[in-house]
């Protein structure tokens, strides 16, 4: 899977967990998610993760979200977590 994120004019690229683009914003997201770790990246209507945050391009997204405001995003659909209680279904 691939996607490209931009905020305030600068982009950078998720692509299997790794990230690309523009240096300082690949920074900022790399240690939010590292200082993160262990805290729920997430919102009630769409599942989230606590753990591993480089790995789920929704983490990202929402760890860009709060931070920037306004996040464009093109490629790939970005996949929802799955629910353990409902037997690995895809929301």
């Amino acid at each position: 899977m691939k996607f490209k994120f931009t905020v305030s004019g600068d982009s950078l690229v998720w692509e299997d967990g790794k990230l690309s683009g523009d240096k300082l914003l690949v920074d900022i997201v790399r240690n939010s998610s590292k200082i993160n770790e262990g805290v729920w990246i997430g919102e009630s209507y769409l599942g989230g993760t606590d753990h591993d945050h480089l790995k789920s391009p929704l983490s990202i997204y929402l760890i860009l979200e709060r931070m920037f405001g306004e996040v464009r995003h093109e490629g790939d659909k970005i996949p929802l977590p799955k629910s353990s209680e409902e037997n690995n279904v895809v929301y």
